[in-house]
Order: C-alpha cells, then structure tokens, then sequence
C-alpha cells in the first residue's frame, strides 16, 4: 500500500469516529450482559475536570434492575476536543468494549487508539491496543501497532520501511483498575512513543 493511501485512510478512520461519536454523559455509554449473570451491564466513559482524559466506569446489573456500584478506571484515555474527538465508547461485533481516543486536531503529530475491553476470568480487563501515529506533513513517517494481550502478538507497521512484522511480547490481559498505558508498550509497540 502507497504512503499516500495510508495517511487516506487514516484520515478516513479519523473522520468516521468523528461523525459518530455522540456527545453528552448518557450517549456515551454502551450496555451488555459481560458477565453473562442474565442482567444487563453497562459502561460509560466520565470526563475528568482536572485533565484532559476520560475515566471508565463499569456496572454490573443486578437481580431488582439495578446496577452495583461501578468499577471506576480513571484516566483510562485521553480526551480533549481542543486536539482531538473527545474520547468516545462503542461495541465491536464480539460485544467487547472500544475506547477510542485520538489527537487530529493541532499540531503535526496526529494519533488514533483504540483500546479493548473484555470479560475475562471474572474480572474487566484491558485485552487489547490498537495506535496509529502518523505526521501531517510526513506520509513515511505513519507507523502503527496492533497489541493483543491475550496472545502475545502485536502487528506493527512502519510506512518508511514498507513492511508489516509480528512481534511476540509477554504482555498480559490487565484489570480494567491497573490500566495506565504500560511503559512496557514502548518495547513492542514504536507507534505508542
């Protein structure tokens, strides 16, 4: 694929998540049965007041229609409409859960990430990371990374190189609480620096 058409799609992707993202305390929020217990749970993304991020906030359904009190992941992503979309929260076609976040706005060096969130052994973690980074006036300088903690993998791709690469890491699923975008990432992943 030509430089070109990767920043074009990036682009394209950054775009898409703007359109629709949906703004408000109660359209950010997605609901599913996670733990499957037979009662609908909901996640919610939570603007902080003190910097420019987004906390995740989980609740299980309980038996009456209510919900227990949330598992709370502060800082989970980074939000500012000022650079970028403010982070927004969907589904993918498994049902786990997406925040997605990114940087488009000034400035020259542009991001979008995804981060992935599953049920997994009783507990909300943290199964996945997915970053583009890319430079507005660089077209070779785009790289991304795709992390999967569940198996060990990462994709990375580096534009100037033309090439994609496996790389194996011992990175492991991690609790929704314990999320704070591991200094262990920069190893496997060069999109995330």
């Amino acid at each position: 694929m030509k430089p070109a058409a990767i920043i074009a799609c990036l682009f394209v992707l950054a775009l898409n998540g703007a359109a629709s993202a949906q703004t408000g305390p109660a359209a950010e929020q997605v609901r599913y049965d996670w733990n499957r217990d037979g009662h609908m749970d909901k996640a919610m993304l939570v603007e902080s007041n003190e910097d420019e991020s987004v906390s995740l906030h989980i609740h299980f359904g309980r038996p009456n229609g209510r919900f227990a009190p949330p598992i709370i992941a502060t800082n989970f992503a980074g939000s500012s409409p000022m650079i970028g979309d403010p982070a927004h929260i969907k589904l993918n076609a498994a049902n786990s859960i997406v925040v997605t976040s990114s940087h488009i706005g000034i400035g020259r060096s542009k991001y979008e990430a995804d981060t992935l969130v599953a049920f997994r052994g009783g507990q909300m973690k943290v199964v996945g990371y997915k970053i583009a980074r890319w430079d507005a006036f660089d077209p070779e300088a785009a790289t991304s990374c795709d992390v999967n903690f569940s198996t060990g993998r990462a994709v990375v791709l580096h534009t100037s190189q033309r090439r994609t690469r496996v790389v194996r890491h011992n990175l492991a699923p991690v609790p929704i609480r314990n999320w704070k975008m591991l200094p262990e990432l920069r190893g496997t992943c060069p999109a995330y620096d």
